[in-house]
């Protein structure tokens, strides 16, 4: 998302633990869990291996989030936790 460039300033004042690398051809955030509300719907994440994901929502518990998989839309959940341990957020 375009906005997340504009949100890297704040989250990098609010957050000093994380690093921004690119990796896989993305610039992305990573280092550490950021609490629940910074994760949104609309935000784009990447796994260690390259593969992107689009949040779709988020609640309490949750994050809920897709991805293309030969032209199938795939859906899954995972804790807030669990999920960030998995993926990094794209800021490019």
């Amino acid at each position: 998302m375009k906005d997340d460039l504009l949100y890297i300033p704040r989250l990098a004042e609010l957050y000093d633990w994380f690093r921004i690398e690119e990796q896989n051809g993305e610039m992305i955030a990573c280092g550490g869990i950021f609490p629940a509300y910074e994760i949104k719907a609309g935000q784009r994440w990447q796994g260690s291996s390259g593969h992107t994901v689009l949040v779709d929502e988020v609640d309490s518990y949750s994050v809920h989030y897709s991805w293309d998989e030969q032209g199938v839309k795939k859906t899954h959940k995972k804790s807030h936790f669990a999920f960030q341990c998995r993926y990094c957020l794209v800021l490019s």
